[in-house]
């Protein structure tokens, strides 16, 4: 209860006869009477076995000021070090305690990197790669290489007039940053695609331009009037359009590159966007899939591909371990003679370092060499062949050495009542020093109740950034743990007693060694602790109260996140903790016997670094997404902030290129009229968000499906009805601009309004019932306006039954997705997605007449685009009439998994690029002087004059694509081998 001092101020003023009385509130007492430090925590290390080595400072009497590159001088023992703002400096690397470092070069540019030509110490020549000069400019916004000379005096120092620009081309956003002379004497100039978002220029693939390449150019022997030649052997010399100085191209941001010294292969580390970080090895004019592909996942698979077969990563990082990528060196020390050869890497983000062994062939071994709290920007292999790294935040500089051995002091707590957040864990009583919290607009989790907590140690504060970028985030200190419990409504097995609340799982959040990680505690049946959950999460199945539901109960399937999914969301781009920024904490908290406002009541108990200057109403804070008194479009922007924005926001890796920021100008988000760049989900006109018509707007779309199209794609597993009434609302009021009328626009909903009206007043599945009900399964507008009448329980359990029945057999998945949610959860789909195991799909009995019919007509039928069965199908691929006579189902799942693994030679891909630019991949047909015939995917026959073929190259990858059955659940997989098998 509110508990306020009153003091009453009576005075009596004689005006007119009346007496006034005056009535004066004292300042009402804080949320919290005092600050209570947090001493009880034993969270310390992580659950994961101790990784080899570790890093340790170096060189500790130096720091440097944003360094992006160190590299050692030939001959002299001195490390150069190249810092962001532009100067260059260098010290002796003999020295340990050295104190000093010279300056090597000072320009007023950015820098990215420096390296030295092979012939350095004769000529004293030095490459710098600038991606941008200082100002806003249109000199400055162009990236650079340039030749710098040094003098011959000891110590050598560069001298800044002898520049001499190599070559220059536009800046942008992702600008690579690496020039080195490589094994055969040529300079390699790594580029990114220059954009701020997912290739929005669209030059990924292109070659006509010198972003998103690898160039190669010979600066020994320039042409007259530039400073460097063509080698004549440069993959693109002929191909008209094409700029000859690409040795490859497709890569969106490639960040450190260096060449094996004893095989002369070259590594590049290249920056992914949405969720994947890659490792390459760069063959002559490979295509390395930027942005139709990010690694070996598609990005934009629609647009068009540039010269070449798309390559495979060596390696590939998922952003639940890796979110910046730093491309390393081929190790060559003494000081670990098992790691000789193992090209050694890491991640800026998260600072992870791994080793991979590769064979020239094949990946031999992939593994984790060290979890550091760096934010490495470099690797540097000095002259013995040890690698040293950098702490960019901290500008100081790292070596790899063994790790000890853990203590058992170090052991991470597997149980919750182990952590020191719990006073009593079986009671939920929290521990003295924790501080309860809430937020303004809670993210959707199934529906579950949620209490927070924040546990700070010590006497530690809160950094209150309120101009931060990311929403106002704040800053925390190493050991600080945010906590949050979920519970959730349950019913008992037998459906005999009311619902309890049941606690599920308490998630934290953990800030150590200047890095945050996630780890969930699943609770135990008797509700008297929790356990750790391991790196694979778990799936658990309920039965809740759900008065929409026809008979007032369904199942819900609970996720609970296993430590790696926890950071996907927990981004940098997002401000890792969420929650705790001045948008969502700025709200009155019931503390018990007090309500007051959280920012005041942290400010007044000391918490944060620095007193507030403002009271809290002169702060922002968001709307609470479902209460319908606030104002609509905030209340939708708000949702979409909370749900969505940490991936859709700068950096945040989500490839629709919006920008959902709350505080984000309309024109700015990216949302409004704007065309899907990827699957419009056969929505006609369909647009991200369609003003006056949430039915054809792929956000709404996402939002309403389980499917794979389900937008989040991590987290919540059921669809937030709630959300989905007001975000329908607003789609159908608000207009291009973003504004939001007080009347329903003309939603297109009117279309299907016969429709559903002959629904909702049948009162058995007739004959008019089940017109109706296929006339809207025709499209996935009906079907959205389908899946609202159920989903608000607006028609009779009959007609339920009879529209699922009709949903269960539909060919249109986009359409039968949207009603997988009203599936009990036995029944539904179970996809195969990235994780495919062939074990699992080879033992489970398929059904050869389900096969067939998939093949014909159902989720296999795109293999008849390629592939003949009897009269059915193309004859692009094989003919399959008698395959079963050929392959074994094992067999069989290995040439649909791998298809370019074996290849038949009469079915061999060639690649043919004409004169003016144009690629056309497919089988050959036919070879003569005058004319080259290709039978493209499709199975149409292109023929091209031989006269105008500027190449024709064998390809090392099928026709047919990899990752099919991503889509496919493992029964329909076993079903379609169960009927090729039997094809004899």
């Amino acid at each position: 209860m509110r508990r306020y001092t009153i003091r009453v101020l009576l005075s009596i003023l004689c005006i007119g006869g009346s007496v006034q009385i005056r009535v004066t509130a004292e300042e009402p007492p804080f949320g919290l009477a005092d600050r209570v430090p947090w001493t009880t925590s034993r969270i310390v290390g992580t659950p994961e076995p101790p990784p080899p080595y570790r890093a340790v400072r170096v060189f500790p009497n130096l720091t440097f000021n944003g360094p992006v590159q160190m590299v050692e001088e030939p001959g002299s023992g001195r490390l150069v070090v190249a810092q962001s703002g532009g100067k260059v400096v260098a010290f002796s690397k003999d020295d340990p305690d050295v104190d000093w470092a010279e300056t090597f070069l000072e320009v007023n540019r950015n820098l990215y990197a420096i390296s030295f030509h092979p012939n350095y110490k004769e000529n004293g020549y030095v490459f710098i790669f600038s991606p941008h000069g200082p100002d806003g400019t249109e000199a400055s916004r162009r990236s650079r290489v340039s030749r710098f000379r040094t003098t011959f005096d000891s110590p050598r120092c560069l001298q800044p007039d002898s520049e001499e620009i190599i070559i220059e081309w536009p800046a942008g956003g992702h600008n690579g940053g690496e020039a080195i002379i490589g094994a055969d004497g040529y300079l390699y100039i790594a580029t990114g695609d220059g954009s701020v978002g997912s290739d929005t220029d669209v030059t990924g693939q292109g070659v006509d331009d010198l972003k998103a390449v690898i160039l190669r150019l010979d600066v020994d022997n320039p042409d007259t009037g530039r400073a460097y030649s063509i080698p004549p052997d440069n993959p693109f010399i002929d191909l008209t359009g094409a700029r000859p100085e690409i040795w490859a191209h497709g890569f969106r941001n490639p960040w450190r590159m260096s060449v094996d010294p004893k095989t002369g292969r070259l590594w590049v580390g290249d920056v992914g966007q949405d969720l994947w970080e890659m490792i390459w090895l760069v063959e002559r004019g490979g295509n390395y899939g930027w942005s139709v592909q990010e690694g070996s996942h598609p990005f934009y698979p629609d647009r068009e591909r540039g010269p070449g077969p798309i390559l495979s990563p060596i390696v590939e990082h998922h952003h639940i371990e890796c979110r910046s990528i730093t491309g390393g060196y081929v190790y060559e020390g003494e000081k670990f003679p098992e790691l000789y050869g193992l090209y050694v890497y890491g991640d800026y983000q998260y600072g992870k370092i791994w080793g991979l062994r590769h064979d020239g062939e094949k990946l031999v071994w992939h593994g984790e060499l060290a979890d550091t709290p760096l934010t490495p920007s470099f690797f540097t292999m000095t002259s013995d062949g040890e690698i040293l790294t950098t702490d960019y935040a901290s500008g100081e500089l790292y070596a790899l050495e063994r790790a000890p051995k853990a203590s058992e002091n170090d052991r991470f707590p597997t149980l919750l009542s182990e952590t020191g957040l719990f006073a009593s864990t079986a009671d939920h009583q929290i521990a003295p020093g924790l501080i309860p919290y809430d937020v303004n607009a809670p993210a959707w989790n199934d529906g579950a109740h949620a209490e927070r907590y924040l546990a700070i140690p010590g006497d530690s504060r809160i950094d209150f950034l309120e101009t931060n970028r990311d929403a106002h985030t704040w800053g925390l200190v190493d050991g600080s743990v945010v906590v949050q419990t979920l519970s959730l409504h349950v019913l008992d097995s037998a459906l005999t007693v009311k619902p309890t609340r049941r606690r599920l799982e308490t998630r934290i959040l953990v800030r150590q060694d200047k890095h945050w990680l996630g780890y969930t505690y699943l609770w135990n049946d008797s509700q008297t602790d929790a356990e750790l959950v391991d790196n694979r999460g778990t799936d658990l199945t309920f039965t809740v109260p759900d008065g929409r539901a026809p008979d007032g109960r369904r199942e819900q399937l609970w996720h609970v996140p296993g430590r790696n999914e926890c950071m996907v969301c927990h981004s940098r781009a997002a401000g890792f903790t969420l929650g705790l920024q001045t948008l969502q904490m700025n709200r009155d908290f019931d503390y018990g016997d007090v309500v007051d406002n959280q920012l005041r009541t942290l400010n007044g108990v000391g918490l944060f670094s620095q007193p507030l200057e403002k009271e809290p109403d002169e702060y922002a804070a968001l709307p609470n997404p479902y209460d319908d008194s606030a104002d609509l479009g905030a209340r939708a922007r708000a949702y979409l902030y909370v749900n969505c924005s940490v991936c859709h926001v700068q950096d945040g890796g989500g490839n629709a290129a919006m920008q959902l920021r709350y505080e984000e100008a309309a024109e700015h988000t990216g949302l409004f009229d704007i065309a899907p760049k990827h699957d419009t989900f056969g929505i006609e006109n369909a647009r991200l968000v369609a003003p006056g018509s949430p039915y054809r707007s792929v956000l709404y779309y996402r939002m309403a499906t389980l499917g794979p199209a389900r937008m989040p794609r991590a987290g919540p597993t059921t669809i937030d009805d709630a959300a989905l009434r007001f975000m329908e609302k607003w789609m159908s009021r608000v207009d291009a601009e973003g504004n939001v009328s007080g009347l329903d626009g003309a939603s297109e909903s009117t279309d299907y309004e016969t429709l559903i009206n002959t629904l909702r007043s049948a009162t058995s599945f007739s004959a008019t019932a089940k017109s109706a009900t296929v006339t809207l399964l025709e499209t996935t507008g009906g079907g959205l306006a389908l899946t609202r009448e159920l989903a608000e329980n607006r028609v009779s359990n009959e007609v339920r039954s009879g529209i699922l029945a009709e949903t269960a057999t539909l060919e249109n998945r986009n359409v039968r997705d949207l009603f997988e949610r009203f599936v009990p959860l036995a029944q539904r789909a179970k996809r195969l997605g990235h994780d495919i195991r062939p074990d699992a799909i080879l033992a489970m009995e398929g059904e050869a007449s389900r096969g067939e019919a998939s093949f014909r007509s159902g989720v296999a039928s795109q293999c008849k685009t390629c592939h003949r069965v009897g009269n059915a199908g193309a004859t692009v691929g094989p003919d399959l009439t008698e395959i079963g006579k050929k392959y074994t189902p094992e067999r069989l799942l290995e040439s649909i998994l791998n298809p370019s693994k074996e290849i038949d030679p009469k079915y061999t891909t060639y690649a043919l690029v004409t004169a003016t630019g144009d690629v056309i991949t497919g089988l050959l047909v036919e070879k003569t002087t005058e004319t080259i015939t290709l039978r493209d995917a499709k199975g149409e026959l292109r023929s091209v004059a031989a006269e105008t073929v500027a190449a024709l190259e064998q390809q090392a990858s099928s026709l047919m694509p990899e990752r099919l059955l991503r889509d496919w659940t493992a029964q329909e997989a076993a079903d379609l081998l169960a009927y090729l098998a039997g094809l004899k």
